[in-house]
């Protein structure tokens, strides 16, 4: 009793949508997720799960949930713009992907938050001088920000 043709390898059905560019990455010509401009990838049992992703758990090591794929070729590229229509996010390469945090893989983009994680100074140019966990305070500023609201002009500085 046959049942039709034996399903192909699932790397065999991946590979047929990638093509190698010049540059070294292997851009993913199957289906897109139109908010993020990721490849998708069917895998068994119809589940889809992001392209880079899938082939970076198959070539590199299994990634946990925590950690996000960081595309090294985009963040090589000074002229590529951080937007949905970025050709790195189509690259599979596991060559050209990292596994890293969150934290991380928004420092080492183009992005606001990036540009932000790299200043060492306040708008007014005091050194950020304390970080609470989730952001970086200059005290000087904080300071001054206190006695304002308290009231108090003339201080007087203890040694």
């Amino acid at each position: 009793m046959t049942r039709g043709p034996k399903p192909r390898p699932l790397l065999e059905r991946f590979f047929e949508r990638v093509r190698l560019m010049p540059n070294g990455c292997w851009e993913w010509n199957g289906p897109v997720n139109v908010k993020t401009g990721y490849g998708t990838f069917t895998t068994k049992h119809n589940t889809t799960e992001p392209a880079h992703r899938w082939i970076f758990e198959r070539a590199i090591c299994a990634i946990s949930n925590d950690f996000q794929i960081d595309h090294i070729c985009h963040n090589r590229d000074p002229n590529c713009l951080d937007v949905s229509q970025c050709r790195h996010r189509r690259c599979v390469n596991p060559l050209h992907l990292e596994a890293v945090t969150c934290q991380e893989n928004l420092a080492r983009g183009h992005t606001r938050a990036a540009a932000n994680l790299l200043k060492t100074h306040c708008k007014y140019g005091h050194l950020f001088d304390y970080h609470n966990g989730n952001q970086r305070i200059c005290l000087t500023c904080k300071r001054t920000e206190a006695r304002k609201r308290l009231g108090i002009t003339k201080f007087k500085v203890f040694p």
